[in-house]
């Protein structure tokens, strides 16, 4: 069989081509088996990711409005709060939501560690990808070499017939799209990567500096309304 002239097709596309020749008629089916389902194993990864980037999110904007109902100025006399139950009601406020706050702190940090293993798994996944993308674009580029006039000859002894080419022709465009459509798949694994890191740095951000400032500030005013407010009925 004589080679392609040098500069037409790389080496690469030139072996796979000479290794699609050895399988003969055969060679479609095995192309279509090879296919597969690139796909199928990370949408579950995508769907449990945007799940969980869902739910810290929602702890991130629920962490704060919490954090200010309890900061809020009171308001009347100090006895008069006594006498009405509110420093009381305050104080039951002040454990309720706390327990709120640690909960959902406790959530975020399980959540948190979820996501940044999605976002690794998926930026290994687009890496992996690429390896997909350049084996699929190689195969097609394989095909058009062997329908070329260059290998008339290879193809007759490999046994391949009219019906073959034809539809060799119809799976390098395949192949094209595939390819074509895990590169932009690529693109979109980048960006859902950017936005989980994003979220997750969000919830730092709050457990990190919001969350103690809000336990110092509200023990200090818890401790300041429990040594300030006497009952105005003691002696």
């Amino acid at each position: 069989m004589s080679a392609v002239l040098p500069g037409i097709a790389d080496a690469q596309t030139v072996a796979r081509a000479a290794a699609m020749l050895a399988l003969g008629r055969e060679l479609v089916d095995s192309l279509d088996a090879g296919l597969g389902d690139p796909m199928a194993k990370i949408l579950p990864l995508v769907d449990a990711a945007s799940a969980d980037a869902a739910s810290l999110q929602r702890v991130n904007q629920d962490l704060l409005p919490l954090m200010q109902r309890l900061t809020r100025k009171q308001k009347g006399p100090s006895w008069l709060r006594w006498f009405s139950g509110e420093s009381l009601e305050q104080e039951v406020l002040f454990e309720q939501v706390q327990h709120e706050i640690e909960a959902l702190v406790e959530m975020g940090e399980r959540t948190q560690m979820r996501l940044k293993t999605h976002a690794r798994t998926l930026e290994a996944e687009r890496i992996s990808m690429a390896n997909d993308v350049q084996r699929l674009l190689t195969d097609a580029a394989a095909i058009r070499l062997l329908l070329g006039p260059a290998y008339v000859r290879a193809r007759r002894e490999a046994g391949l017939l009219m019906d073959d080419l034809e539809r060799l022709a119809r799976r390098a465009a395949n192949l094209d799209t595939l390819a074509a459509a895990l590169e932009l798949s690529r693109g979109q694994y980048d960006v859902t990567t950017t936005h989980l890191l994003a979220v997750a740095d969000r919830f730092t951000e709050v457990r990190a500096l919001l969350v103690p400032l809000w336990k110092q500030a509200m023990g200090f005013e818890l401790f300041a309304r429990r040594t300030a407010e006497p009952n105005p009925f003691e002696r």
